[in-house]
C-alpha cells in the first residue's frame, strides 16, 4: 500500500494485513514477517522501500518494504509464501510485478493474493495477468486523462497548481455557494468531534436523523473549525426557526 496513493495507513495496513490472514486461515497459515512500503506502488522497484513509516500510526509490525523483502528471500531467510491482498498492491506495473514473482518463484516462495484462489495452475494466472493488465490500464488511463485535464486548464488560461509567480496573486473570488458556510457550521464534524450516524434515508430520500441517534467521540479528535459553543447556539437557533416555521404566529382581528 501507499501513503501516496492517498490512502490513511493506520487504516489501510491493518485492513489489508486482516485480510491476508483470513486468506491463510483455512490452510493453517502464519503471517512470520511484515513488510510493507510507504511509496507508491505505481513506481519502480528502485523508488520503492526508502521510508521506514515512522510517524504513521500504523499498529503493524514494519520489517522493511518490497526491496528488503527481496532481499530477505535471496540471503536465505526462510518463508514459504508472500501473501498480497491483491496482486496490485504488489506492484501496479505489470513488468515489475512478473519481475517479482520470477525473483520469489526461483526460491520456491510463492505469490498469493488474498482475493485470489490459493492454488498456483494454470487457470489462476491467467486470472492474475489479467489483472495485472487492468491495473496497469487503470493508471496510464487515469495518467493520460490527468494530462489531457491541465492541457485543456492551460489552455483556458487557469493556473494549473503550485505556487503563482513572483509578484502575482491569485485573484480572490467569492465562494459559489453560501449556505456551504451554513452547512459548516451545522455539522458537528468541524466541532472535531467524530459523529456518526446523523445521515439516513426515508423511502430513498435522505434526511438528518434527530440527534439522540448520533454517535460522538468522547472527546474532540481533531483540530475544530467552529467552537462547539457556537455549533450548539446556532443548532438552537435553527431549532427555534423551525418551530417558528412549523407554527406560525397568527395575528387576529
Amino acid at each position: 500500500m501507499s501513503t501516496d496513493d492517498a490512502q490513511d495507513p493506520s487504516l489501510s495496513i491493518p485492513r489489508q494485513l486482516a485480510s491476508c490472514k483470513r486468506a491463510i486461515e483455512p490452510a493453517a497459515g502464519d503471517v512470520v514477517a511484515h513488510y510493507w512500503d510507504v511509496e507508491s506502488d505505481r513506481k519502480g522497484l528502485a523508488d520503492r522501500g526508502k521510508g521506514d513509516g515512522a510517524g504513521l500510526g500504523v499498529s503493524v509490525p514494519h520489517e522493511g518494504g518490497l526491496t528488503d523483502l527481496l532481499d530477505a528471500a535471496a540471503n536465505g531467510r526462510v518463508f514459504d509464501a508472500l501473501i498480497v491482498e491483491s496482486i496490485d498492491r504488489l506492484s501496479r506495473m505489470t513488468a515489475d510485478a512478473t519481475q517479482i514473482e520470477r525473483q520469489l518463484e526461483q526460491r520456491d516462495i510463492g505469490l498469493f493474493a488474498a482475493d485470489e484462489p490459493m492454488t498456483a495452475n494454470a487457470t489462476a494466472i491467467l486470472t492474475r495477468r489479467v489483472k495485472q493488465g487492468v491495473a496497469e490500464w487503470y493508471v496510464r488511463d487515469l495518467i493520460e486523462k490527468s494530462r489531457r485535464g491541465m492541457e485543456e486548464s492551460a489552455r483556458q488560461g487557469w493556473h494549473t497548481g503550485g505556487p503563482v509567480p513572483y509578484g502575482y496573486c491569485l485573484e480572490q473570488h467569492p465562494h459559489p455557494n453560501p449556505h456551504k458556510i451554513q452547512a459548516m457550521l451545522r455539522n458537528p464534524k468541524y466541532t472535531g468531534y467524530n459523529v456518526w450516524g446523523r445521515h439516513g434515508k426515508r423511502r430513498g430520500r435522505p434526511f438528518i436523523r434527530p440527534r439522540e441517534h448520533w454517535v460522538w467521540s468522547p472527546a474532540p479528535v481533531y483540530e475544530p473549525l467552529v467552537p462547539k459553543e457556537l455549533f450548539e447556539l446556532v443548532e438552537e437557533r435553527a431549532r427555534r426557526n423551525e418551530i417558528r416555521a412549523k407554527y406560525p404566529l397568527t395575528d387576529y382581528p
